[in-house]
């Protein structure tokens, strides 16, 4: 007997336990598991019908951990769910969070009115200094506006590889 079959016995006797934490650990640690054997399936897919709905929850996600198929309710109505690795995988997608896109927005706009505001100042004021400081105020405001945007964005994706 290997040291992973024995601590995956080991979950199984607290999966039988009167203790819903010690069933919920029990779970969470199969969760974690390389591969489980049918019978800690078998024990989860019990656990399923677990009057504790956190140890449900649990179950349910161990269970989609090593891609088993898990009866789903929503609302009176049962269907199937798995997870496959692609759908656990990060995405390469996301919706782009719309504050991010006006923010982007906003300092593409800053960069190309501070440029053209800088050519005009320095065309009236005769001296490019005027110019410079005017390219020198939006590059800088429209950097902060692209920082902001891109602080968001990444917020996002967090947010949506988390579901």
């Amino acid at each position: 007997m290997t040291d992973l079959d024995r601590y995956i016995e080991k979950q199984l006797v607290k999966l039988q336990s009167n203790n819903a934490n010690a069933r919920y650990d029990a779970c969470e640690m199969l969760k974690v598991a390389p591969s489980i054997p049918s019978e800690a399936v078998n024990a989860l897919q019990k656990t399923l019908n677990d009057p504790n709905p956190d140890v449900v929850d649990a179950a349910r996600r161990a269970l989609n951990v090593h891609q088993v198929i898990t009866p789903v309710t929503e609302q009176g109505s049962s269907t199937n769910q798995v997870i496959s690795p692609e759908s656990r995988a990060p995405s390469t997608s996301y919706n782009p969070n719309q504050i991010a896109s006006v923010l982007k927005a906003i300092a593409w706009i800053t960069f190309l009115l501070g440029f053209i505001a800088g050519i005009i100042i320095a065309i009236y004021a005769e001296t490019i200094v005027a110019g410079l400081l005017y390219w020198f105020a939006a590059f800088i405001s429209g950097i902060i506006f692209l920082g902001f945007a891109e602080i968001i964005d990444l917020l996002q994706r967090l947010v949506d590889k988390k579901k």
